[in-house]
């Protein structure tokens, strides 16, 4: 009877922790996303020294979560992010038309990787 009860606090530690890096990966995405709008907020503005300072922390932020998000994403969603961030912070350091679209690009990537996350039919079968 112990190794079943053993069992089932296991699992439901399993469980807790599963939902646990649901909802902080959930928070973490939705900080970076904020921080990329306020980058195209600043960028349509003509701010390009706020946009490049807002792409600029969400860099940072996504470069402080990366290791973690390797660890627990597939590496494929991970990587098509870090190549996202780095082609909008050149496109706005640059000063570049296409800086709008690398931007967009960049909210794609980002609810990618959440929607990857969450429990669905999809992601069961």
């Amino acid at each position: 009877m112990k190794k079943e009860l053993a069992a089932g606090a296991l699992l439901l530690l399993l469980i807790a922790a599963a939902i646990w890096n649901v909802h902080a990966l959930d928070a973490r995405c939705a900080a970076l996303d904020a921080l990329v709008t306020r980058a195209e907020t600043c960028w349509d503005a003509g701010d390009d020294a706020g946009a490049a300072a807002a792409l600029q922390q969400a860099g940072d932020g996504w470069q402080r979560m990366r290791a973690y998000a390797r660890a627990v994403l597939p590496h494929d969603a991970t990587d098509a992010l870090t190549e996202a961030f780095d082609e909008a912070q050149s496109a706005v350091h640059a000063a570049d038309d296409a800086a709008a679209q690398q931007l967009h690009l960049l909210h794609v990537r980002i609810a990618a990787l959440t929607e990857g996350e969450h429990v669905s039919p999809q992601s069961i079968f």
